[in-house]
């Protein structure tokens, strides 16, 4: 003959793991959902140097056809503005953190040589044309500098929560990686 089994409600030990189960799931998702936005931001970040960049592109190719209707003796000069300035874009696309600030560093030291040369030539000094384009470029810069910084400060959050107990737990197990920051040449 079988006997009728009496259900028990839960014990309060078994109530407890529950809880605690709950809590630390509800807790790993709330880390997992700050890693995304952390490394999100980087991306975000990223984006706004990227913007900066194509648009200082197009400012230099700008000045380069400006500066071609009066130089007409300093081809290679302007041969190595275009150069540079596709070097930098092809790192710039291919995201090669790395390589960014020294061919940006090669892009200055010919756009400096771009501008003592183009103090040969007085007609293209007093282009209205040529003194935006040059501002600009140089806003362009200060931009690029700022948002460099902006970008870094966004590297730096990421990877110091990557580094944080228990975040790192939960970081390592979900095969979240440090991210890199955007090294100036002198850095």
């Amino acid at each position: 003959m079988m006997t009728p089994q009496l259900v028990l409600p839960m014990s309060i030990t078994g109530l407890c793991t529950i809880l605690v189960a709950f809590a630390l799931l509800v807790y790993g998702i709330f880390i997992y959902n700050q890693f995304v936005w952390l490394r999100n931001n980087i991306a975000k970040a990223w984006a706004n140097i990227d913007v900066l960049l194509l648009q200082r592109g197009d400012e230099i190719s700008k000045l380069v056809q400006l500066c071609q209707h009066y130089m007409q003796y300093e081809q290679e000069t302007l041969q190595q503005v275009v150069l540079a300035r596709d070097t930098v874009l092809n790192a710039r696309a291919l995201k090669h953190l790395q390589q960014l600030p020294v061919v940006q560093q090669q892009l200055q030291q010919v756009l400096n040589q771009l501008l003592m040369v183009a103090e040969n030539y007085p007609d293209l000094k007093t282009q209205p044309l040529f003194a935006q384009l040059t501002s600009r470029i140089s806003a362009l810069e200060i931009a690029i500098a700022d948002r460099r910084v902006f970008y870094n400060e966004s590297v730096t959050a990421y990877n110091n929560r990557l580094q944080i107990i228990p975040d790192t737990l939960i970081a390592h197990l979900l095969r979240f990686k440090p991210a890199e920051w955007l090294k100036t040449n002198n850095a």
